[in-house]
């Protein structure tokens, strides 16, 4: 009995978020920031694209720059390759780097984005880039090094900076995870080590 309240819970929300009703739209943005899940970020991403109310925009904002559920960042990534939703990348790529979760699994994502973007979608992508943690493949960390030298060769506008600066964070990311590049702080050089007598 009980799951089928919470399906019901959930059609009345999407019905909601597909209202014209304004003011409503604002409540249920302000329940999901307290309550939601990931689910409904794509009815929220197309109210964000539709919508000319700035409050609902700035709600909306504030909701992606308050995420803290690691399942919600598919979702902000196909949000990101969506060319629908060209006009709204420079505010969910802000929100991405204000909500501060670890975006490294989607690397290719935000350099394609530094690219092909303007000034500013190229500098949120690097704050986004500069601010994860996680680990990258060797063969990515290839790809995309790959991809930043090939742009930076035809890219002679200030952005190129920002390409640069992405392009030399990136080992950062490459050493953690390539066991070459660790160094156990234990280690001691054989000929550093006394010989017993």
């Amino acid at each position: 009995m009980e799951k089928k309240k919470a399906i019901d819970t959930d059609k009345k929300i999407i019905k909601i978020l597909k209202s014209e009703n304004q003011k409503l739209i604002e409540i249920a943005i302000e329940d999901l920031k307290e309550n939601g899940n990931p689910s409904y970020i794509p009815y929220i991403m197309e109210i964000l694209h539709s919508t000319d109310q700035e409050e609902i925009k700035k709600k909306i904002l504030s909701l992606f720059s308050n995420l803290k559920q690691r399942n919600a960042i598919p979702e902000l990534m196909n949000a990101l390759q969506n060319k629908e939703y060209k006009n709204e990348w420079n505010n969910i790529l802000q929100s991405c780097w204000e909500n501060g979760m670890d975006y490294s699994k989607f690397l290719s994502v935000f350099i394609d984005l530094a690219i092909s973007g303007d000034f500013m979608t190229a500098l949120d992508s690097c704050t986004v880039i500069t601010g994860m943690t996680g680990e990258i493949p060797d063969n990515t960390f290839k790809t995309e090094s790959k991809k930043l030298k090939e742009a930076l060769l035809s890219d002679k506008s200030k952005k190129s900076e920002i390409l640069q600066d992405i392009l030399e964070f990136l080992p950062q990311l490459k050493e953690e995870s390539d066991p070459d590049h660790y160094i156990d702080p234990n280690y001691i050089e054989p000929e550093d080590i006394e010989p017993e007598e």
